[in-house]
């Protein structure tokens, strides 16, 4: 893509090395990722962080010198540079200093888990999402999903997830509004087979939250008993799907809003 005509020497050359860059540091999440997915004890992918970090900070100080030298750039190059070079700005000072702060002395697996979790799935994102604006800028054709084999797999399972959420959703509030009408049976069959099913898509550090309301919306004995935490469960259903719908992945496929 660099070497292609319209795009001058020196910022192909530029280019070239971002685009290398982007996927050393993508290479060095993948340790991390593995680490996840075997549910490996997690303290140690600090060192890898540490590293990723020093890499993020030194891409952010070239984007900045090439930058500093536009002229014979292309606007559209710029534009897309200066984007890429805010994105990891904002998402490596988030993840330093707010996700990753104390996760050495917590003791508890969960939270380790959930705080590793977040900072490694925000930072994919941005890599992956830097990767592909740059790319597109050369082939507007393309399609993230051909360059990231788990694109396609997480839209997939974030759309499942999404449509899962909005249908729990009404009919937690149709239960609460009609409970006399409708039998809370088949809510809590539906919230067991979300449990079994999509509520895995979602960040760990919301299935306990889930979880925990399930149980409740199960254990429920009268209406006095079910009543509030149906209106609590609603309230934060609603926020989760609002989360949910705001991911990356789902940029470009509206929600058609399906009927019960």
């Amino acid at each position: 893509l660099t070497r292609r005509a319209g795009v001058v020497a020196a910022s192909g050359a530029d280019l070239l090395i971002i685009f290398t860059e982007l996927a050393r540091l993508l290479r060095r999440l993948e340790f991390i990722g593995d680490l996840l997915a075997r549910d490996q004890p997690l303290k140690q992918t600090l060192p890898i962080f540490a590293l990723i970090h020093e890499g993020a900070s030194w891409l952010i100080e070239f984007i900045e010198d090439c930058l500093s030298r536009v002229e014979g750039l292309d606007h559209a190059i710029v534009d897309a540079l200066d984007a890429t070079n805010y994105a990891i700005m904002m998402e490596s000072r988030k993840i330093y200093t707010q996700e990753l702060v104390g996760l050495i002395a917590l003791r508890q697996a969960p939270a380790i888990y959930a705080k590793v979790e977040i900072a490694h799935g925000l930072l994919r994102n941005c890599f992956q999402q830097s990767i592909i604006g740059l790319a597109q800028l050369f082939d507007t054709s393309l399609d993230g999903a051909r360059l990231f084999n788990n694109l396609q797999t997480r839209l997939e399972q974030s759309l499942a997830l999404r449509r899962d959420l909005w249908l729990i959703l009404q009919m937690v509030q149709r239960a609460e509004k009609e409970r006399d009408q409708h039998p809370v049976a088949q809510l809590v069959e539906s919230l067991s087979a979300f449990h079994n099913g999509s509520l895995h898509y979602l960040m760990y550090k919301d299935w306990e939250a889930c979880e925990r309301f399930i149980e409740e919306v199960s254990a429920a004995r009268g209406a006095i008993e079910l009543t509030p935490v149906l209106n609590r469960f609603g309230a934060y259903l609603e926020t989760l799907f609002n989360q949910v719908s705001l991911r990356s992945v789902l940029a470009g496929h509206a929600f058609d809003y399906p009927a019960l």
